[in-house]
């Protein structure tokens, strides 16, 4: 049996948008200095379609283990609608374990990468531009070894019983 290649491809272009993991924001921002300020948080601007569904926030990181030695990297997380509704969370991104095992994988250039839900099941509450606006929450003023942050939005699988 023949199969028309426009009809193939359009059955492989459903399965490659079928298996999508539903992201629907993912940024980065870098750190040429290697070196995060208290006081000095990272933006994110997020647009959302639907205040309907529920969300996942995914935080990421990569760390130079060799100037940053803790375990975990604190985190403070406000989100703003754009009619100005703040809503304030804190998370840490955990390094190690509590055995003292790394939590991370190794990165080509010596830097290991983190990547924890932060938010599992995050609702806005309204369509439009939203900022989310990162910083660090450590005891210093300034951290060393943070070369990347990122923000990884997903939709949430809810799953309800029958």
């Amino acid at each position: 049996m023949r199969y028309p290649p426009l009809l193939l491809l359009a059955a492989c272009l459903g399965l490659f948008a079928a298996c999508g993991n539903g992201s629907v924001y993912q940024e980065s921002v870098t750190f040429p200095s290697q070196s995060w300020q208290r006081f000095e948080p990272r933006e994110f601007h997020i647009d959302i379609a639907n205040a309907d569904d529920c969300y996942q926030i995914h935080v990421a990181a990569d760390i130079d283990t060799h100037r940053y030695r803790e375990t975990a990297l604190p985190l403070t997380f406000k989100m703003t609608s754009a009619q100005g509704e703040t809503r304030t969370f804190f998370a840490s991104l955990m390094l190690r374990s509590k055995d003292g095992h790394t939590l991370g994988h190794p990165n080509s250039d010596g830097t290991m990468h983190y990547r924890q839900q932060v938010k599992e099941y995050f609702y806005f509450n309204s369509t439009g531009s939203h900022t989310l606006s990162v910083g660090q929450r450590t005891s210093r003023y300034e951290i060393n070894g943070i070369c990347k942050v990122e923000i990884t939005i997903d939709k949430a699988q809810l799953e309800y019983p029958k």
